[in-house]
């Protein structure tokens, strides 16, 4: 009995050893670690960029850094339905967003608000040009521009983005549970479940998130309607909101920036 007993355990710790030699080789892709207080700098970019980026098993890995610092990484985040076109059963249901912190200090942390990110279904999309696109977005490896870059407070290591904001807390709360109720208000929205997420607070108070919502055809395919929506600090007594569609859940950069310059957005 003892000699098969030590036989089974030398047969687990070959296996083992095999693994953890293909994963330092390499061969076994591996996954990043949850985020920690060493990374909350790129993880607030991502909270403040990327809608539900900053939900529990969110992970960011660094991937590389350039002469003056700035820092290439990537986000892997678990999809809600806002991102339902892109679910992938291969691939667990992950998404992965690659981003561009231009630099941090104790405090605070500054990127390219709106052209720092990009976002995708599997890893493999995030090819040498895509990266390269990205880093031309991001001025990588040339000297750095403060005029161009957006600077957020860091959210501490498991706190809420809502600490993060001119607002505070209490007041983002306020305002952040009630977007699809100020949403309704001033749109209609011909879909059963509805739902909203806070994305991020400007200097003036002004707040934005989306609000989207979901049903089924009848091929019992799910059917995404997506916004944007803005609203100032007094929303709540005003009940106004500005309000546009989001066409494209994946690549809604370009149409986010837009959306924040005809508002006047700071």
């Amino acid at each position: 009995m003892g000699i098969i007993k030590r036989t089974y355990i030398k047969y687990i710790l070959g296996i083992l050893s095999i693994f953890c030699f293909l994963c330092c080789k390499g061969c076994i892709p591996m996954e990043p670690s949850p985020y920690d207080s060493n990374n909350m700098e790129l993880y607030t970019i991502a909270a403040f960029s990327i809608p539900y980026a900053d939900d529990m098993g969110t992970s960011i890995a660094i991937i590389e850094s350039d002469k003056y610092g700035r820092v290439l990484f990537q986000v892997q985040f678990g999809y809600s339905l806002f991102y339902r076109e892109l679910s992938d059963e291969k691939n667990n249901n992950w998404l992965y967003a690659y981003g561009i912190c231009q630099k941090s200090d104790q405090k605070r942390t500054y990127y390219y608000e709106d052209d720092c990110f990009q976002i995708y279904r599997n890893k493999d999309e995030f090819t040498i040009k895509q990266q390269n696109e990205l880093k031309e977005l991001n001025d990588w490896d040339l000297p750095l521009i403060i005029d161009k870059m957006t600077s957020r407070t860091i959210i501490p290591s498991g706190g809420s983005k809502l600490d993060s904001t001119v607002l505070g807390l209490n007041e983002g709360l306020s305002i952040s549970m009630r977007l699809d109720d100020l949403f309704a208000e001033n749109e209609s929205m011909n879909k059963p479940f509805v739902f909203s997420k806070y994305l991020d607070c400007d200097q003036e108070g002004k707040s934005i998130g989306v609000v989207w919502g979901y049903s089924k055809n009848e091929n019992d395919e799910l059917e995404i309607e997506a916004y944007f929506i803005m609203v100032e600090k007094d929303c709540l007594t005003s009940r106004k909101a500005r309000i546009a569609p989001i066409h494209d859940t994946l690549h809604f950069r370009k149409e986010l920036k837009a959306f924040k310059k005809e508002n006047g957005w700071h």
